[in-house]
Formats: C-alpha cells, structure tokens, sequence
C-alpha cells in the first residue's frame, strides 16, 4: 500500500529528474551556440536596473531585431547565464546600448532563437546538479523508507 511518505519520495525524484533535465538541456544549448552563426541586428532598447532598491540583484535588459533571409526577428535573451551583480548589468549596457549595431548569434534552422553573448560566462553550473542529485538522493530514500515500512505494518 502506498502512504504519503512514499509519494512525497516520488514527488523529490520527479522534481529532481526534472532539475536534472533542464540543466542538460541548457549545457546542450551552450555547447552548440559555439557554432551559430552570426549577423548583425540593432539593439532596440536596453537597461540595467535594480529591480527593488533593497535587494542587492541586478538585471540587464535588452530587446534586439535582426534580418534573416528578408524575415525580421525580435528577441530579448542576452545570455544563456542569469546575471545578478551591478557591475556586470552595468558593463553589458555599456556593451549593448540602444541603438547600437550589434553581432547577434542565432540557431541556424531555428532563427527566431538567437542570443547576445554565447558562453556560460566562465560560470561553472554545478549548483543544480547537486542540488538535483541530493533531492533524488532524498526521493529514493523516502520511497524505500515507505516501501519497507509497508512491508512491516
């Protein structure tokens, strides 16, 4: 019989494989932006803000266009990393002022997928990874807990 201790365990597996399945997913579509090509577009508006005064994050902001084959896209990736620190925000909206004429990388037989700036940044992403490895860890723990615990009762 099945109790809530085993579908809480099942609940941080899924929660987990999902965690596990994005960041792949991600590594993936950094590793293969090395090889997009690139035109150049136009910056149609850009900021670095601080969302709320009293927190220490920051954002960059961007809107770009560009043409492809006589097709005009918009998007607003700027890179595949969240950037957080002031001074960062502030360097790429010097990078990227509105206006500017500006190298804009995008998916081949995907164009409307483009982004600013390829790369991870020089971060290393092992964050969600553990993360997700000790939530499956967890799950897995919970289920055969509840599993065995059934088996006696």
């Amino acid at each position: 019989m099945m109790n809530v201790q085993f579908f809480g365990g099942m609940f941080f597996i899924v929660i987990s494989a999902y965690l596990l399945a994005v960041k792949f997913k991600h590594r993936r579509m950094i590793e293969s932006s090395q090889s997009w090509p690139s035109v150049f577009g136009r910056i149609l508006s850009s900021e670095a803000k601080q969302p709320v005064s009293t927190s220490p994050s920051w954002h960059f902001w961007a809107e770009y266009e560009y043409k492809i084959n006589g097709q005009r896209y918009t998007n607003n990736l700027v890179t595949f990393y969240t950037v957080s620190q002031k001074e960062e925000a502030l360097a790429l909206a010097e990078e990227f002022p509105t206006g500017e004429l500006v190298k804009i990388y995008y998916k081949p037989n995907q164009p409307g997928e483009s982004v600013l700036k390829l790369g991870d940044g020089g971060r290393s992403r092992n964050a969600e990874v553990i993360l997700a490895t000790i939530g499956m860890t967890v799950g897995i723990a919970v289920c055969l807990a509840a599993y065995f615990e059934s088996l006696h009762s």
